[in-house]
């Protein structure tokens, strides 16, 4: 019972130890806050300049999509054969064009419109009165030579781009839309950029 008294009586090496450890714990628990606050700080700032990388890299990537789309509905367009068929409406001889020209630029979608949007013909599946995207036919209306959107639609993100075909005497008399999905080799692409998921 003595000995319980002496642990518990007041002395100066009990004041002195107490208040020693009372100031170690109250410096690590100060070092620790500032620690996880410099962390979540550091952490925050990585999330930021990775997600800076990837959306530059995702713009950079989207919009060179887009140029290819843009080079190979200008292509198409300038061909007599798109003119000619174009001019005549012929939805039969169209498709039997497009088809191969679809396979040999290794795009997604290609299909002609009159100057309307209304799809004549398609290297995919038109259906009958299948029109332009409103916001494409928009800006065809508002009298652009080239122009492209990018869609999200159920196959994922979707860049289409049109370019008019004209007449002989330069009219404007169809629309050709190219497109391509960008889907998880796009993705993929983008991922290799940055560590970040």
């Amino acid at each position: 019972m003595s000995f319980i008294r002496q642990l518990f009586a007041p002395s100066l090496l009990r004041a002195l130890v107490g208040r020693t450890v009372a100031a170690a714990v109250g410096a690590l628990v100060l070092l620790a806050a500032v620690a996880l606050y410099e962390s979540n700080d550091l952490v925050t700032k990585q999330f930021e300049d990775e997600a800076q990388i990837v959306a530059q890299t995702a713009a950079n990537e989207i919009q060179s999509q887009a140029t290819l789309m843009i080079r190979a509905a200008n292509l198409i367009a300038g061909l007599p054969t798109t003119r000619e068929l174009a001019e005549a409406r012929d939805t039969a001889g169209l498709q039997a064009f497009l088809i191969p020209q679809k396979s040999r630029l290794a795009v997604g979608i290609m299909n002609i419109a009159d100057i309307n949007g209304v799809y004549i013909a398609g290297a995919q599946d038109v259906g009958p009165g299948e029109r332009l995207r409103p916001e494409l036919l928009a800006l065809a209306r508002a009298g652009a030579q080239q122009s492209w959107v990018l869609y999200d639609e159920d196959a994922g993100l979707v860049i289409r781009a049109i370019f008019v075909v004209r007449s002989i005497d330069q009219e404007p008399i169809a629309f050709v839309e190219i497109g391509s999905v960008l889907g998880s080799e796009f993705l993929n692409s983008i991922n290799t950029k940055s560590d970040a998921q």
